[in-house]
């Protein structure tokens, strides 16, 4: 589903209550806003968001995907990396289901940031 100039990915966009789903390709879109309960969560499963307009991970869209097993592909996405993102350092197996591509939008890896800079969040 990647390059259909999707803008928001709407809850239940894809259900397919199967365990056998690897990916969810949405890259090259517009897509600004994942609703939560959009996808399935299925233990290993990648979510390719690649080069698209997500500005932030809303922990209620990404917390319950990541926890169980999802990975996230944001590489390539003009986040914010504030206060928005805190819980992803809250609880290191979040952030260990980003990819390692994942930058801010000022090109500092989410992965390098220091998660002191959420202390007051």
């Amino acid at each position: 589903m990647g390059g259909n100039d999707l803008t928001i990915v709407p809850t239940n966009f894809i259900k397919t209550g199967s365990t056998r789903l690897e990916s969810i390709v949405l890259t090259s879109n517009d897509i600004s806003s994942v609703e939560p309960g959009a996808f399935d969560i299925v233990d290993g499963m990648l979510i390719n968001m690649t080069s698209n307009s997500l500005s932030t991970l809303d922990e209620a869209t990404w917390g319950s995907l990541l926890v169980g097993g999802v990975v996230l592909d944001a590489t390539n996405n003009p986040l914010s990396c504030g206060c928005d993102i805190a819980w992803l350092f809250k609880e290191d197996q979040r952030l260990g289901q980003v990819s390692k591509g994942t930058t801010c939008s000022d090109g500092e890896n989410i992965h390098n940031l220091d998660p002191s800079i959420f202390d007051f969040c």
